[in-house]
């Protein structure tokens, strides 16, 4: 069960991360949206490692 939550926080961190990179790739980035998506990015960060211990 725990190992099932850590792959999904994983697999939920990389497509945040695929979406911050396709944001950056535009025209004109949206900063507001790039910076929300990294806080995400971030709070799924300290859950995967809450969870790792």
């Amino acid at each position: 069960m725990k190992e099932a939550l850590i792959n999904i926080i994983r697999e939920e961190r990389v497509a945040l991360e695929a979406r911050i990179a396709d944001e950056l790739k535009r025209r004109v980035p949206d900063d507001m949206r790039i910076e929300a998506l990294q806080e995400e990015a971030s709070d799924l960060q300290r859950q995967l490692e809450k969870y790792e211990q």
